[in-house]
């Protein structure tokens, strides 16, 4: 079970809509307390909490994101696979990802 709080970006259309007062801006202290809340009621339902924002059932953790915490080598395809710590894609663009795929060419990056 994942839930993550609503982050506004500038350039972006809600963030725009929040300017001009079409929409609402969001209120911390209630994604804080709609945050405990969530947590609470998950727990209370048998989740544990083992990520800030992911809970599970006991013993079905994300495999996938604890290879990030442990640095365990993993795989990523396509142009938004990301490897290590500074986040830079393998393809830096979809012209790029579809241009190399179609000469049969896949980058090889370990983390």
């Amino acid at each position: 079970l994942s839930f993550y709080i609503l982050e506004v970006h500038e350039g972006t259309p809600l963030a725009d809509q929040i300017r001009r007062g079409a929409q609402p801006h969001p209120d911390d202290d209630l994604a804080a307390e709609m945050y405990r809340l969530m947590l609470g009621r998950a727990q209370a339902a048998g989740y544990e909490h083992y990520e800030i924002s992911n809970l599970c059932r006991p013993g079905y953790y994300s495999r996938h994101n604890t290879k990030y915490w442990t640095g365990e080598a993993v795989f990523g395809f396509g142009c938004s696979a990301h490897f290590g710590q500074m986040h830079s894609p393998v393809f830096p663009s979809l012209h790029d990802s579809l241009s190399l795929s179609q000469k049969k060419f896949l980058p090889l990056s370990t983390s």
